[in-house]
């Protein structure tokens, strides 16, 4: 699945970079417990649309306390959904940095 941002907004790639490693600023820990992971190829096309619009949202700010705002103010279906489709999109950034791991 391709999730990469139209406008490759830096500050939104930083933070997938930063997931590459393990590092999520932006989430809670206790948004993970309750995750579900393995059904990640549910999601639908405006499930896609909708997290780039989210995307999109984050990327006009800078701050990590405005960008978790957005994310604060998502239902908790909106929220579950941008963190699989974001989970994903540090996935992809792994496995085409590392081939081997395909």
């Amino acid at each position: 699945m391709d999730y990469q941002l139209q406008n490759n907004n830096s500050g939104i790639q930083s933070l997938i970079e930063l997931g590459m490693n393990g590092h999520y600023p932006l989430f809670p820990t206790e948004w993970f417990v309750s995750l579900n992971l393995i059904n990640d190829s549910l999601i639908s096309k405006s499930d896609k649309e909708k997290t780039h619009k989210i995307l999109n949202r984050l990327a006009q700010h800078r701050s990590l306390d405005r960008k978790r705002t957005i994310l604060y103010s998502l239902t908790e279906q909106e929220r579950e959904i941008f963190l699989k489709v974001f989970f994903n999109m540090v996935e992809d950034k792994l496995l085409s940095k590392k081939p081997e791991l395909h």
